[in-house]
């Protein structure tokens, strides 16, 4: 189309950008998503995002964990999403390379939050936050949190000695930081969380975990917006990581209830009457800055 690169030209461009370009461009387009919202309190939902890799080549970005059959390894990358009575967006999305500490990553992230002068109700974190750095880092940004914690040998030890309680609270250390370790039996499962929050009755702290689902929902949202490339540069996968977050934030947006699959079949809808009428006022632009070629 006249007057825009072709496809061989823009990967050029993409390959040469610094990914925090692309970043700080995400980070200036979600900000809208917290104005409005963000004095009345959020809930930070925080998680690992896997997109499957299926070459043949390793890469300092890909790790070796295996999502899906047929994958040999992932890109990982680490999603903040915030989460206000029915409104949830993704506000912050970094890729995790393979010998990055997660709670140096998780420590950008939250700074940014607070920069934004958010009110923070809490933060939700899985299994694969639960170390002592990371408590230590909430601790320090005086952050309320509920981390679903995994059965150690401590804590098998500790559900031993229960017998048939429902119910345990007690100060626990986790690598020399001083947390305070739940378990609840809801009859189904045993829920174990570290925290720092005091709850009113037993089985608060599960349904308060259990709204850190909206971010999988999120992701599962996002995985019809699929990364279709073979790449192995890192920046160009996060660049349409970057871009499918944003796709669900328009989406999250928008008033009804129109599936997120139908705004993408919409978008495409209108790529190709572009193409058929050559009217470029038809094109939904994303103004991500790219270095000169």
């Amino acid at each position: 189309m006249e007057g825009l690169p072709d496809a061989d030209s823009l990967h050029r461009r993409i390959v040469l950008a610094d990914a925090t370009l692309f970043h700080n461009a995400f980070l200036r387009l979600t900000e809208p998503c917290v104005k409005g919202i963000k004095r009345r309190g959020v809930i930070l939902m925080v998680d690992v995002h896997y997109e499957p890799f299926y070459g043949k080549s390793g890469g300092p970005y890909i790790h070796g964990y295996r999502p899906v059959r047929g994958s040999v390894g992932c890109f990982q990358y680490l999603t903040v999403s915030i989460l206000a009575g029915e409104k949830r967006f993704f506000i912050d999305t970094l890729p995790i390379h393979r010998l990055a500490s997660k709670a140096e990553l998780l420590e950008k992230a939250l700074s940014r939050v607070k920069a934004l002068h958010v009110k923070v109700k809490a933060v939700l974190l899985d299994r694969g936050f639960a170390s002592g750095e990371v408590i230590a880092l909430l601790k320090r940004l005086r952050l309320r949190y509920l981390i679903h914690f995994p059965r150690n040998e401590k804590v098998k030890v500790l559900l031993a000695e229960m017998g048939s309680c429902l119910f345990w609270s007690g100060a626990f250390t986790v690598k020399g930081v001083k947390t305070t370790l739940m378990i609840v039996r809801d009859g189904i499962f045993d829920w174990v969380f570290a925290t720092n929050m005091g709850f009113s009755e037993a089985f608060e702290p599960i349904r308060l975990y259990r709204l850190r689902w909206n971010i999988e929902t999120g992701h599962r949202c996002k995985g019809e917006a699929k990364v279709k490339t073979r790449s192995l540069l890192h920046v160009v996968r996060y660049l349409l990581i970057l871009v499918a977050f944003l796709l669900y934030d328009l989406w999250k947006l928008l008033p009804g209830r129109l599936p997120f699959k139908r705004l993408l079949i919409n978008i495409d809808d209108m790529e190709e009457a572009e193409h058929r009428e050559n009217k470029p006022e038809a094109t939904l632009h994303l103004k991500l800055p790219l270095p000169p070629l």
